[in-house]
């Protein structure tokens, strides 16, 4: 289904049923010759919107300049693409002449590629050093590192308040809500310590 409209307004966003979208892609407006400013600006007004019509949908939004990333964040953007610096950096990296480029095109290619997977079952609160010999040991892939609180913030803060109240010292459980205060979605930890445990997180 295609609607036409502006994406930052509600009544679009409404008429694409945006209160029942699982996960939502912001990209820049390309549409008119608006200046980086006016796209990335458009990009942040856009998810404040999708955000106030269905917070628990997983939303990724493209931003052409850093200095907006704070605003995106601050809404609880499930995921933040910055091109404009990944290309620098990949040209960069390229103009070194140490094969960067080739190491990413066979690392994003068809036969090859990063993905994320869930932890199995079996390795949660398992050192990560033992996940890592499963995933060697299946020929699986190799991991790289861990993903923590993957998802949408919204419904993972609602799965940690729940578990936080479980338990039944008092102490405990005020404890346990300041840490969940604390929690940071998609936060990436790569090649942990080997003896770090694996919680209910992704690969």
């Amino acid at each position: 289904m295609y609607v036409n409209g502006d994406f930052t307004e509600e009544e679009t966003l409404i008429r694409a049923n945006i209160e029942r979208a699982d996960k939502v892609l912001v990209l820049s407006d390309y549409s008119r010759d608006y200046s980086l400013m006016e796209m990335d600006s458009r990009t942040v007004l856009a998810v404040l919107v999708i955000k106030k019509l269905n917070r628990t949908c997983y939303v990724v939004a493209e931003l052409l300049d850093e200095k907006f990333k704070k605003h995106l964040e601050s809404e609880h953007c499930d995921e933040i693409i910055l091109s404009r610096h990944y290309e620098q950096k990949l040209l960069a990296s390229a103009s070194s002449g140490t094969g960067m480029s080739h190491v990413l095109n066979s690392m994003f290619g068809d036969r090859h590629g990063l993905s994320v997977v869930p932890v199995p079952k079996e390795f949660i609160m398992r050192p990560f050093e033992e996940l890592c010999a499963h995933f060697d040991r299946t020929g699986a892939g190799i991991v790289i590192g861990l993903l923590e609180n993957t998802g949408n913030y919204f419904l993972r803060k609602q799965e940690a308040l729940s578990e936080a109240q479980k338990n039944p010292d008092v102490t405990e459980v005020v404890n346990n809500l300041k840490r969940v205060k604390e929690i940071k979605s998609n936060q990436t930890v790569l090649a942990p310590e080997k003896s770090i445990q694996s919680r209910n997180i992704r690969g």
